[in-house]
């Protein structure tokens, strides 16, 4: 009924010939969607905006700035398709139409379904992990005991590919084997969260929000890890040996030579890594928001745009010099993580921390703020608040001093500043928001 009479008001709003702009979380609930939107819509009004996560769960995302964060959403699709204010009639988040939260041990693996099943209680597929699969599109769903992921690959050309990925668990591991031949480039973009990669001789580099990074894949073993459990972000990759042939056939004379571009960037024993380049930030944020009616085209000139400008680019003036950690001091600290987030009531100084773990009190805090990408006071702050703001929507009946002794806050008063200061609301308002 509620999805009839949504289908009803956008029917009445088409005949103002405005732009209506539906915001889904995946390619799934585009699949799912467009069809329908196709037979009762102008496809020059409807604009489908994939998002590749669900910005309802995403951290910091609460009843009280969810508004502002789908504005944010509008303004930047607005910005990359030369849309005004006005020719916006009507907008629309739809969340969780694939089933995004259903249990893995509900998705059940059918080899008489060529194609997804959707049912109340079930998704029935071929196979488990690959969910989606045409000729130009992938998307593969990851399950495990920590979480879920999904990573949605569209071809671009012959041998090059843009990927997007959505991960929340600690840990994604695929059958993947680089080699010091490699002919690959690629191209990884972190939106939100922090990925880990081994970067060779058992050492460690992270990515963080709003950086870049340029490699050939050498050292990369097939297993990425996530430290925050949270993972936003894009790779375009290029098989050179395929890629190379396919630019010359397709585009021509393309000046820039793709094994030239390998070794300005690869040459280094660690990733090349730029933070908050301007210009950079400004072709990746469009790709987040590619038009769903010009998407195939739309990658070609935005992969053409991002060589251009990595050809051109000064890596002196660039290239952002970034710590990296040994496998025993990354286990020491993620150790420490596990002991100090297992038990929110226990407290721990730093320096018994240091001992415990036989870590220098420098490197201790060096590595976990690589790592977790915040000090550990900050960070823990944050990771109580969290849990506070759970114990809050899931049980109206606690008492804010309860919660506060469950997450280490002796002082109810010092608990509600603390979540105040991280969340933007005192825990009442917080509660309120949601009975």
């Amino acid at each position: 009924m509620i999805l009839l009479l949504l289908l009803g008001k956008l029917v009445n709003i088409l005949a103002r010939r405005k732009v209506v702009f539906v915001i889904v979380e995946g390619v799934s609930d585009d699949t799912a969607l467009s069809k329908i939107l196709s037979n009762i819509f102008d496809k020059n009004v409807v604009h489908v905006c994939i998002m590749h996560c669900d910005i309802t769960t995403e951290r910091g995302v609460n009843p009280s700035n969810i508004v502002a964060k789908i504005g944010n959403i509008v303004r930047d699709y607005a910005k990359s398709n030369h849309f005004k204010n006005t020719d916006f009639q009507e907008i629309i988040h739809i969340t969780d139409t694939d089933g995004a939260y259903i249990s893995a041990d509900n998705v059940i693996n059918d080899d008489l379904a060529k194609k997804p099943i959707y049912n109340l209680t079930q998704i029935r597929t071929a196979n488990v992990k690959n969910i989606i699969e045409t000729e130009d599109c992938v998307v593969l769903q990851i399950f495990d005991e920590s979480g879920e992921g999904t990573m949605t690959a569209h071809k671009i050309f012959d041998g090059a590919f843009v990927m997007y990925s959505d991960m929340h668990l600690k840990e994604c591991v695929s059958h993947f084997q680089s080699s010091t031949g490699s002919s690959l480039l690629y191209i990884d973009h972190c939106r939100e969260g922090r990925i880990e990669n081994e970067i060779g001789n058992h050492a460690y580099g992270y990515l963080q929000e709003h950086e870049m990074r340029v490699d050939n894949r050498r050292f990369h073993s097939g297993r990425v890890c996530f430290p925050l459990c949270h993972y936003h972000g894009m790779t375009l990759g290029f098989d050179l040996e395929i890629a190379v042939p396919a630019l010359r056939d397709f585009f021509g004379g393309f000046s820039v030579d793709l094994y030239e571009l390998q070794k300005k960037y690869c040459n280094d024993k660690k990733p090349f890594v730029i933070h908050n380049e301007p210009g950079i930030e400004h072709i990746f944020s469009e790709l987040y928001f590619v038009p769903q009616q010009i998407k195939g085209d739309y990658y070609k000139v935005k992969a053409l745009e991002l060589l251009l400008y990595l050809d051109a680019l000064q890596i002196s003036e660039s290239k952002e010099e970034r710590p990296y950690f040994y496998k025993g001091q990354v286990e020491k600290i993620k150790a420490i993580h596990d002991l100090i987030t297992t038990d929110l009531q226990e407290h721990y100084t730093m320096d018994e921390l240091a001992e415990r773990f036989q870590i220098s009190l420098t490197g201790m805090k060096n590595c976990f703020k690589e790592v977790y990408g915040d000090s550990m006071y900050s960070y823990l702050r944050r990771y109580r608040m969290n849990i506070a703001a759970t114990m809050l929507r899931q049980d109206s009946k606690k008492g804010i001093a309860e919660i506060a002794g469950a997450v280490g806050y002796e002082s109810p008063s010092k608990f509600a500043t603390a979540f105040r200061q991280v969340m933007g609301q005192t825990p009442m308002e917080y509660r309120k928001s949601f009975f």
